[in-house]
């Protein structure tokens, strides 16, 4: 294993060649995530004289020893999360580089792992559905059946490297969106501070849109409309939140169901309304104050 990089060195991940699975792939892809600044050079070989030139070796070479960049899980002993799942070359990546992450961003992309690392180790986590004892009912599909159709058919040429590369790609993209939108919700709290209420608490509105949802049902128990900006579409929002019990706490007016533009203006008597939704759980206006106003009309 060659010594530690500088910010200009191109980083070398070494793993094993021929058929791959998700586990490797997603080994891989996980340093074009932690070091996006980097050019990274992946080499594909279990030849243990080209892996000792490289920084980083995962699910190869039998070894599991971080501070010298060996992420193999094959040798046996590395230990389990408390969950029971066991970690795979993937796994022990993440569990080494991700801690530089806050907890909740570690913890959301971890889960994602934890579902390669399972099936790679050949553990359990899914309970498939039988209705009846005679008919086969189909497994989910995973993220490692997205990488094993990758992998080269036994009618196709071999090119395993080709095919690997190109669903590292795939897979690469994949982890930076679901590390944007862990990292989104992490941003979730600055938008609640600004939340303004109206109405003795009954009328949440917030400076723009956010997924809102699951963190006012449960924290916010008075709450029965939220109005918040409209993403990709003009005006705001009007919406109705969901109580404990997965009703909701509100409804909307049943005059207004289904009624657009002039129809709702003329059934509300505010001037900028322009849609109810026809099961009563949302409405739009194009101004703040109407929007406002429809939600405090809905609470008579």
């Amino acid at each position: 294993m060659s010594e530690g990089t500088n910010e200009s060195q191109t980083i070398r991940v070494g793993t094993h060649g021929g058929a791959f699975h998700a586990d490797d792939v997603f080994a891989v892809a996980l340093f074009y995530v932690l070091f996006p600044d980097r050019k990274i050079k992946v080499i594909r070989t279990s030849e243990s004289n080209i892996l000792r030139t490289c920084h980083y070796c995962v699910d190869v070479g039998r070894k599991y020893d971080p501070v010298q960049g060996h992420f193999d899980h094959h040798q046996g002993g590395t230990e389990a999360r408390k969950n029971g799942v066991s970690y795979a070359a993937a796994g022990l990546v993440w569990k080494h580089f991700g801690n530089a992450f806050p907890r909740s961003v570690f913890e959301r992309i971890d889960r994602i792992i934890q579902t390669i690392d399972a099936h790679d180790n050949r553990q359990t986590i899914y309970t498939q559905l039988r209705h009846h004892s005679d008919l086969e009912i189909p497994g989910p599909c995973t993220l490692a059946n997205l990488v094993q159709a990758f992998c080269p058919d036994w009618t196709e040429e071999p090119d395993f490297d080709g095919q690997f590369n190109k669903v590292l790609q795939i897979v690469i993209e994949y982890l930076k969106r679901e590390l944007l939108r862990a990292q989104a919700v992490e941003k979730l709290e600055e938008v609640f501070k600004k939340a303004v209420f109206h109405e003795k608490g009954r009328i949440m509105e917030l400076p723009c849109y956010c997924p809102w949802k699951d963190k006012v049902k449960k924290g916010w128990h008075i709450v029965l409309f939220v109005i918040s900006p409209a993403r990709g579409m003009a005006g705001w929002m009007i919406e109705c939140v969901y109580g404990q019990d997965n009703e909701y706490r509100k409804l909307l007016p049943e005059a207004w169901a289904g009624k657009e533009n002039e129809a709702l203006q003329k059934t509300t008597g505010i001037t900028h309304a322009v849609f109810c939704h026809q099961q009563r759980f949302c409405a739009r206006a194009l101004t703040r104050e109407d929007a406002l106003k429809l939600a405090e009309l809905a609470l008579q």
